[in-house]
């Protein structure tokens, strides 16, 4: 299918539906790694923050949907302070440990992104 064409009769462009996956992978992966950056820099500040967000025991649907959204956007960043507090008494040791968190985030926000959006280039163009 050249570029352009629409697939199978309907009324979405295929290369609408691949810029619309590239987006999503952005939109899942952008957030996190922010506020990766927002802990590695200011730490327990910016988790206690992101933590106020989280129900430790949500009581109906709502709470479920708010936790849902905020360890979405922030969850990579909690995981890695809760684990570097648990782990590293050093105050050196646990900013290591966000940077090199993030570097790895960045790592396979990239893989991911790039396969993905190559693959559908190479599949639909």
């Amino acid at each position: 299918m050249g570029a352009g064409r629409q697939s199978g009769g309907g009324s979405i462009d295929i290369i609408y539906l691949v810029e619309c996956t590239r987006y999503a992978i952005l939109f899942f992966f952008l957030p996190q790694l922010a506020s990766s950056l927002l802990n590695a820099l200011l730490g327990w500040g910016i988790i206690d923050y992101f933590k106020w967000g989280i129900y430790t025991e949500p009581e109906n649907v709502f709470d479920k949907i708010q936790n849902f959204i905020m360890k979405g956007f922030h969850g990579f960043a909690i995981y890695t302070y809760d684990k570097a507090e648990e782990t590293y008494d050093n105050w050196f040791a646990k900013k290591l440990f966000h940077f090199v968190g993030l570097i790895q985030l960045s790592v396979v926000t990239l893989i991911v992104y790039f396969t993905v959006y190559e693959t559908m280039k190479f599949v639909f163009y």
